[in-house]
């Protein structure tokens, strides 16, 4: 029977936790730990890689001594994609020949089967740093500025336009004020009576009725 999976790992309060599901791969190859060179797991690594559709940095590989023991380890986020990649991956190991082929690239001889499983672990979530004291983000200031600047120029419009309406409010009541006295100033100035003067008519037929046409005798002159 397979062994016990590890117990889950502890973390301290108020560590944010999630879980993963882990497809691991275990092959068993000829020759020894220290015969292992750097580019032979990262050769493990791409093979499963391209098999699962994956980029190569999401299999990590590692070396373990009994004959060589290689452990590949691909994370996913849920148990349905990792059972989906482990029966494909199983496929393709179904015996040591066929795994031998498979990690041809490696150039490793794969001595039995490899056992492909997927179990599921706690792993905390990365919290990112928060920024540096004086290190407020700039798209912030950026934000709050612009917002700032729309605001003013928005209660100076609406303050400039409430002036003018009462400017023409004022003028308006003090034209309608001014009316009536303005027609009756027209009407005094408008009449004969106001710039003492007579009718002309009135006045010559006045002097015509009162007066009499007299006649002037002048002196006879005398010749010398």
């Amino acid at each position: 029977p397979p062994p016990p999976p590890p117990p889950s790992p502890t973390f301290p309060p108020g560590t944010l936790i999630k879980t993963v599901f882990v497809l691991m791969t275990e092959l068993f190859a000829e020759g020894l730990v220290s015969n292992v060179m750097a580019g032979q797991k990262d050769a493990v690594a791409a093979a499963i890689a391209t098999s699962l559709g994956v980029p190569d940095s999401s299999v990590a590989v590692s070396v373990q001594a009994a004959s060589v023991k290689f452990v590949a380890t691909v994370e996913y986020a849920d148990a349905v994609s990792a059972d989906a990649a482990a029966s494909s991956l199983s496929i393709r190991l179904a015996s040591p020949k066929e795994a031998t082929a498979f990690f041809s690239s490696a150039g490793i001889t794969v001595t039995s089967t490899p056992t492909v499983e997927v179990t599921s672990m706690a792993v905390p979530v990365p919290v990112p740093d928060a920024p540096a004291e004086g290190d407020f983000p700039i798209a912030v200031v950026a934000a709050v500025g612009g917002a700032l600047a729309v605001a003013l120029l928005a209660a100076y419009a609406w303050r400039r336009q409430r002036n003018r309406r009462s400017v023409a409010e004022a003028a308006s009541r003090t034209a309608g004020s001014d009316a009536p006295k303005a027609r009756a100033s027209q009407s005094r100035d408008t009449s004969p009576a106001s710039h003492g003067v007579s009718s002309s008519t009135e006045l010559g037929t006045h002097d015509l009725e009162g007066r009499q046409p007299q006649r002037i005798n002048l002196p006879t002159p005398i010749t010398v």
